[in-house]
This record gives C-alpha cells, structure tokens and sequence, in this order.
C-alpha cells in the first residue's frame, strides 16, 4: 500500500522538485550516540560494590534519614536506568518523575563524584593521631 501511493506520488512531483528534496529523510543505519554510549559503558557502573560504596559515601546518614534514603534510592536508580537498561536522559528522566534538566544533572553528578577517588570529607574527630608527613621531626605526639 505505502508504494502504491509513493508510485502516485512519483507521477505528480518530479524529483528535483524542493518539496522532495527538502523532506528526505536521512538514513543513519542505526549510527545514534546511544549506540555509541552503551559500547563505552563505564566499569563503575556495573560493579555493584563501587556503586554500593559511592552511595554509602555520598549518603552517610541514609540508615536514619528518610531523606537520604530516597535520595540514594533515586541515584541508585538512575544508575540502573541509565548505564544498564541503557534508557536515554529523556526516559531516565520519565521515570524518575523529574525533567530532563534534573535528570542530566543528577547523571553529571553521578559521573562526576565516580571519576575522583572516595575519600572522607571534613575535619578528623578530636583525639585522632595525626601521623608525620614530612620527615623532618616526629610530629605524632600532636592531636586536635
């Protein structure tokens, strides 16, 4: 059916007309960028434990905050829709119930804090032994 009206098409306008050149549509063969992201998927996002680790690092107090909780479900969940089930920002973004905006946001972030070592933020707890660095003089004996 679709030739039959593309052949009657064919008959009123000739090929070299603008109408026809200007709605082309441009074959790609499947070459898209999500193609192309999900042969580079990062190996962060699938090894559970450096996951479960960002999330426990980015979210200390998850155990008694609701807050966090939802929070750290809501990344762990973008991981997954994003770099596993291999859903576009716009469909991430769908699932989670936010904007596209939000969901690239919250993916930049993910990327952003994987890419750096985990290490502890803030001040040291009193009484924690600072151990000399510099080699000049044992320094240990000072605590804060």
């Amino acid at each position: 059916m679709a030739e039959s009206a593309f052949s009657t098409l064919r008959t009123k306008v000739d090929g070299s007309d603008n109408f026809v050149i200007g709605s082309r549509v441009m074959k790609t063969a499947g070459a898209t960028r999500h193609a192309e992201r999900m042969r580079t998927v990062p190996v962060w996002a699938l090894d559970d434990e450096k996951i479960k680790a960002y999330v426990q690092h980015r979210f200390p107090n998850m155990s008694s905050d609701k807050d966090q909780q939802q929070l750290a479900a809501r990344t762990v969940r973008a991981i997954y829709l994003y770099y596993r089930s291999g859903l576009t920002e716009g469909q991430v973004a769908h699932e989670l119930g936010t904007s596209v905006s939000a969901a690239r946001q919250l993916l930049y972030r993910i990327r952003k804090g994987m890419a750096v070592p985990l290490k502890k933020v803030g001040r040291p707890k009193k009484g924690v032994m600072i151990p000399a660095t510099d080699g000049r003089g044992d320094d240990s004996h000072i605590t804060l």
